[in-house]
């Protein structure tokens, strides 16, 4: 979590890897392997880096924790998450499309 003048202006959520298990067989790394289940930004934050300093301290702790590999879920029709995960060193591992009938 991070705050801002007493405030709470963004969170990030590392799932553990015991709670990651369902995630991992998308590499062929071995575990342990975590998740990012969530990472929100008030809408006053955005732009400022808080994002990527809450992803370098979840991807830090989880380093010293052994974790190797970190996956993430992200709308790559949103104009915001493939810059920003790509800045953060995500790669694309499975592009999925669908249409809505």
């Amino acid at each position: 979590m991070a705050e801002s003048d007493g405030a709470v202006a963004g969170m990030l959520a590392i799932h553990h890897p015991n709670h990651a298990g369902w995630i991992a067989p998308a590499v062929q790394k071995p575990p342990p392997v975590a998740y990012v289940g969530s990472l929100y930004a008030r809408p006053v934050s955005r732009g400022r880096g808080l994002g990527a300093a809450l992803a370098a301290h979840a991807h830090a702790e989880a380093a010293a924790a052994g974790v190797e590999t970190i996956l993430v879920h992200y709308a790559a029709p949103n104009p915001l998450s493939v810059p920003f995960w790509s800045r953060q060193g995500y790669r694309p591992l499975v592009t999925t499309w669908g249409r809505f009938a």
